[in-house]
């Protein structure tokens, strides 16, 4: 990080003259993240410096620049991602919870049946009994429902941020699909690189690393496949009909990216029309 030019060794805050005065660059202290900036270029600042009595603190400074560059980086669709990467975890851990809580079920005389976690631990949440064992039940089964409400908050503040950062997407295959686009692509700069082609089969990369490895049929689709209507195609009218979404989804999520809002209603009319068509052959 020096380098030496007769008696004047570089230092990245400056210059050492006379192999003993230190002198710094100007408002290094109060300016280091344009300085640090331009040094990350290869760049030397053009401010003129000053000399003091000590070095500057490399270790203070560089942990607040990189506090900067964190936050500056921090975009919303990134911070998006990691709610939504917390609703994913969440939903883990209740199922993870319902198994371990399930047996408990003998003991209450509540029974899983509608195959929804949350229903059930609020069912045994408001079993009253004197035995402690049968109590200790409905304690752990409330701390479930506690999960189930978070979940249900986490949810709603996605669904809403993605209606903001990306609401063409949104409008286009709803809520929960853009969710898991944006989750899976790692964020809206990312999404905009891609092609048609990419947005079709996302989701199924095993399938399609599989098919470039042995020459299996390539997949059709990927995470496309929770469209409304696509499911209930024959599967080889599926593929198609996902090319025909892709294709929309590539532009929906350039004007989000843009900050353009586009028609949407009419490539969602557009897609219904090719979806019925396909139903009807």
């Amino acid at each position: 990080m020096t380098a030496d030019s007769g008696k004047t060794t570089r230092k990245w805050y400056g210059e050492i003259r006379n192999g003993k005065e230190i002198w710094v660059y100007r408002d290094l202290r109060t300016n280091f993240i344009e300085i640090f900036d331009a040094l990350r270029r290869g760049e030397i600042p053009e401010t003129e410096m000053i000399r003091e009595k000590s070095e500057p603190s490399l270790h203070d400074l560089l942990t607040e620049y990189g506090r900067k560059r964190i936050k500056d980086e921090f975009t919303e669709d990134r911070l998006l991602i990691k709610f939504y990467s917390l609703y994913e975890e969440i939903t883990e851990i209740i199922n993870l919870y319902l198994e371990k809580i399930d047996s408990f079920g003998i003991l209450t005389g509540v029974e899983y049946r509608e195959d929804d976690p949350c229903l059930y631990f609020r069912s045994m949440a408001g079993v009253s009994h004197t035995d402690p064992s049968i109590s200790m039940v409905a304690k752990s089964a409330s701390i479930g429902v506690s999960m189930c409400s978070f979940r249900t908050d986490l949810f709603q503040f996605t669904s809403e941020m993605a209606e903001k950062i990306m609401p063409n997407t949104v409008d286009l295959i709803g809520g929960s699909l853009a969710l898991e686009l944006l989750w899976r692509s790692g964020g809206l700069r990312n999404m905009v690189k891609f092609p048609a082609s990419t947005f079709q089969v996302l989701g199924a990369e095993k399938a399609f690393f599989k098919h470039m490895r042995t020459g299996t049929p390539s997949p059709k689709h990927g995470f496309l496949f929770k469209y409304p209507g696509i499911s209930s195609l024959p599967p080889s009218k599926r593929g198609k009909i996902a090319r025909t979404v892709a294709n929309k989804l590539a532009i929906a999520v350039r004007a989000d990216f843009y900050g353009t809002r586009i028609d949407t209603e009419t490539m969602k009319n557009l897609i219904t029309k090719r979806i019925q068509e396909a139903k009807s052959r």
